[in-house]
């Protein structure tokens, strides 16, 4: 290389942003603004980070997979977790803020070197649970594990766990009442949020709850208000079982009757 990236790099042929930190990752470079990697072989150019055909004004919920295209090994790995997150965004209703937050989490992991010898496809997942939760829109771990092949849960949680202490990303425990959101999302609350979350706000300190995995109250509290609702869909949304349901709907209906 004749020149330094930093020489070569000035302005992002994405997004035209300028905070471009040279350097990173093998001689790339980084837009600080948009992520995106930008080689450093020379001048570059629109078409080398974009696809052909690629709209600088297309829709907001643009497609990480057709960023850019490939030219090394230290893309290849970005666009692998990237398509992660978008195959992820197929299957499961994540939010285009959640998908962005994914990235920036991966990418930090990323320039931490915590992503090395890693099994990419389950730590990119875990950035996905993280992302929602800053995001307040929290996806149910089990729906993410089973939305992505041959991820192993103890391997899921110990990648979360280790993101978050070398990255500084709140881990987070999201309260029931903010699972509505999926419920909704996911069609499975035909009658609407505002009773589920009315329900789950008036039993938030009940000690019986304290401490049970949130997203089965959540769903135990829509098989309560939606008589439509079997306990099954209700698991089956948040991927909890249908004991679950049994249980957490049994005490929420003591509460209510008590009242």
């Amino acid at each position: 290389m004749s020149q330094s990236a930093q020489d070569v790099i000035g302005e992002c042929p994405a997004c035209n942003g300028t905070e471009i930190e040279p350097n990173a990752y093998d001689h790339a470079n980084i837009c600080a603004d948009c992520g995106i990697v930008i080689t450093a072989t020379g001048e570059p150019v629109a078409s080398d980070v974009i696809s052909p055909g690629t709209d600088n004004n297309a829709p907001e919920k643009a497609d990480f997979r057709e960023v850019c295209s490939v030219t090394n090994d230290t893309e290849s790995r970005l666009r692998d977790a990237f398509g992660t997150i978008e195959d992820i965004a197929d299957d499961l209703p994540i939010s285009t803020e959640t998908r962005i937050e994914a990235a920036d989490i991966f990418l930090a992991a990323f320039r931490e070197g915590i992503t090395d010898s890693r099994e990419r496809t389950c730590f990119t997942t875990a950035c996905v649970r993280l992302a929602s939760i800053s995001a307040s829109q929290p996806v149910p771990t089990s729906r993410l594990i089973d939305a992505v092949d041959s991820i192993h849960s103890k391997q899921f949680h110990r990648h979360r766990h280790l993101i978050a202490s070398e990255t500084g990303v709140e881990i987070g425990s999201p309260k029931p009442d903010e699972y509505v959101w999926f419920l909704e999302a996911t069609n499975t609350i035909a009658g609407g949020a505002e009773p589920v979350t009315q329900l789950l706000e008036s039993v938030i300190e009940i000690e019986e709850l304290v401490g049970k995995d949130p997203a089965g109250v959540a769903a135990a509290a829509a098989y309560v208000v939606d008589e439509s609702l079997t306990q099954a869909t209700a698991a089956d949304a948040m991927g909890v079982s249908t004991e679950t349901i049994r249980r957490r709907s049994k005490t929420l209906r003591e509460v209510v009757s008590d009242d």
